[in-house]
């Protein structure tokens, strides 16, 4: 457990290469601490050799070249190399909340990658989760792909919300 204390504990597990979905989950942070809860936020780092240097700058020098060569990781739906920070790896939480872009109509390779962990399972194992999908306009296969990866995962899942930009 985060504390002794009898508040809620919460965690937000995201990652936010343009730093939209980061400024969406921490103004949810700061709300739900507002109202007496414990948040801790665990940003993924996409560490994986074959794709996390173009993911260093923003934007992308070369932003078609780069979006169309990780087209290859979204299909082959394999999980990527990541570091997950010490604070989500400690458990205890009473909801987990997923910060999940759609990278081309779906959840991102770091969560996606994340969500097929152990250390994903061992923190969802009987604990209620939600999403917050951040997106242009295709939210619906990433919010199902959370659902369906956190429930295998033993979370129960609490409904989701998605925001287009």
């Amino acid at each position: 457990m985060l504390s002794s204390s009898s508040k809620p504990a919460v965690l937000f597990v995201y990652d936010s290469y343009t730093q939209q979905t980061k400024k969406l989950v921490e103004a949810m942070a700061d709300v739900l601490r507002s109202r007496g809860c414990e948040v801790e936020l665990g940003a993924i780092e996409f560490t994986d050799p074959r794709y996390a240097e173009r993911f260093k700058t923003f934007p992308m020098p070369h932003p078609y070249r780069e979006v169309l060569r990780m087209i290859p990781a979204e299909l082959a739906r394999r999980p990527a190399a990541i570091t997950i920070p010490d604070v989500v790896s400690r458990g205890g939480y009473d909801l987990v909340c997923f910060g999940s872009p759609t990278w081309w109509l779906s959840t991102d390779v770091p969560i996606r990658s994340f969500l097929e962990s152990e250390t994903a399972c061992r923190i969802l194992a009987g604990k209620r989760f939600t999403a917050v999908v951040v997106c242009r306009r295709y939210w619906k296969h990433n919010l199902k792909t959370v659902r369906r990866l956190g429930t295998r995962c033993g979370g129960t899942y609490v409904e989701g919300i998605h925001f287009c930009y």
